[in-house]
């Protein structure tokens, strides 16, 4: 699976204007657990929503996931 994301991700900031991180990035990524593309997209999606906490976000945040199934033969 592969993961690329812009930097509004990590400049995501709260009320508190912390900035979300790769830390944070990292532990969420790896705390979904899952191999659906999707579910990895709505789970990070949903856990920056909830650290912004509403603040106004000033860059995009922009995710792509892809999964490889291998050659089909």
């Amino acid at each position: 699976m592969i993961f690329v994301y812009t930097d509004g991700v990590t400049e995501a900031i709260n009320p508190a204007e912390e900035r979300f991180g790769e830390e944070r990035l990292m532990q969420t990524l790896n705390s979904l657990g899952t191999t659906d593309t999707k579910a990895v997209i709505d789970g990070l999606f949903a856990k920056i929503g909830s650290f912004s906490a509403g603040a106004e976000q000033y860059d995009d945040i922009g995710m792509v996931c892809f999964k490889y199934h291998g050659r089909k033969e």
